[in-house]
């Protein structure tokens, strides 16, 4: 985790989301005020909330591998006594956790820009959903790291994906308002879990128990989780094999 937070103070364009996305929300915000339904207003923070820990997990954190490799730090790194997805894990979860700030944020923005307090009406459950959110951010980061090193850039998987994880997730709209066709694919995504939990604690009306919520949130982290665990796994076998990386 200290090394991502070094890497992160070399590279201060990777702190961008934590900027970017929560100013993001006022578009939406400002949407939800004109209209005169502050009883709205839990759905753009909730966006702006997950998007930002999701930006920071899957997006910066889905260029460590590719940028390992690119570095010649890969090399050191599988050679060490943990497992590089375990190392992995930790370096984006340094990146989630840091996105939940996030949360404040927008808040602040509701407040300040729109005169909309929200009260958070469970604040043990939010930020027990806050922190189940970034791990398994953190673990379905690695799957996406793993997998964007399998192609030739990391940038051109992240551009195809982020507008479908959003919106499958539920992050921009609830998903009661997506084609039920693809409705039941959302459930198989940590963030609609993640999405109805924290609309629920700020007001909103939530679909589903917040036990089951939390429970979903960690079993999808942790099985994203050991898929890249898998996936890398392969991965470094190949390159063994293959000679293109030295981890004798």
């Amino acid at each position: 985790m200290h090394l991502q937070w070094l890497l992160g103070a070399r590279r201060l364009e990777d702190l961008l989301p934590l900027f970017v996305i929560p100013l993001g929300t006022v578009v939406s915000m400002a949407a939800v005020s004109h209209f005169g339904r502050p009883d709205l207003m839990p759905l753009p923070v909730t966006a702006g909330i997950l998007m930002t820990i999701g930006q920071m997990a899957f997006f910066v954190g889905g260029e460590a591998v590719e940028g390992d490799r690119r570095e010649a730090r890969f090399e050191g790194f599988v050679g060490a006594s943990m497992p590089y997805s375990v190392h992995l894990f930790l370096r984006v979860l340094a990146l989630s956790v840091l996105g939940t700030l996030g949360a404040a944020e927008t808040w602040f923005i509701a407040y300040w820009g729109f005169d909309v307090a929200l009260s958070i009406t469970r604040p043990g459950l939010f930020a027990a959903c806050l922190l189940l959110t970034a791990l398994s951010a953190a673990g379905t980061g690695v799957l996406i790291s793993a997998l964007f090193s399998m192609g030739r850039t990391a940038r051109t998987f992240q551009n195809a994906m982020s507008g479908p994880l959003y919106l499958l997730g539920g992050v921009f709209v609830p998903v009661a308002l997506l084609p039920s066709e693809i409705q039941s694919l959302s459930k198989g995504i940590f963030l609609y879990w993640a999405a109805d939990l924290l609309r629920g604690c700020l007001g909103y009306e939530q679909k589903e128990s917040w036990g089951l919520s939390l429970f979903m949130i960690a079993a999808l982290g942790a099985l994203a989780f050991l898929l890249g665990h898998l996936v890398l796994k392969r991965m470094i076998h190949r390159l063994a094999v293959t000679g293109e990386a030295n981890l004798a």
